[in-house]
């Protein structure tokens, strides 16, 4: 996944040593963030997935990871619109597209 990360190098002065801690912050956070959506999908919790989806959006949209953020707030905005059943295949999307955000990041880190 590419991530559109000019404005976060430019707002940190494109220094690597600030913008590389802004990245493992991230990738500290998003871990506990998929498990807290993962669970609250399974006990059919729309509040609890919509505050997990509107952390990961936040999250996603610091550090360039647009479509994973887009996805985020399509999430949040149907999640109480639309039965579990329906909404467990954008979430699956969503992993599937944060797992891809969290391997461009790695790979940023390890350059």
């Amino acid at each position: 996944m590419k991530l559109e990360n000019a404005s976060l190098r430019e707002l940190l002065d494109n220094d690597t040593e600030a913008l590389n801690s802004v990245y493992e912050a991230y990738l500290r956070s998003v871990h506990d963030i998929e498990i807290a959506l993962t669970d609250a999908l399974v006990a059919n919790e729309k509040q609890e997935i919509i505050n997990a989806t509107h952390k990961l959006k936040s999250s996603a949209f610091s550090v360039g990871a647009m479509e994973l953020g887009r996805q985020c707030e399509w999430i949040e905005s149907h999640t109480f619109s639309l039965p579990i059943t329906e909404l467990a295949p954008h979430i699956e999307a969503l992993m599937l597209l944060s797992k891809k955000a969290n391997a461009s990041i790695r790979s940023l880190l390890a350059a």
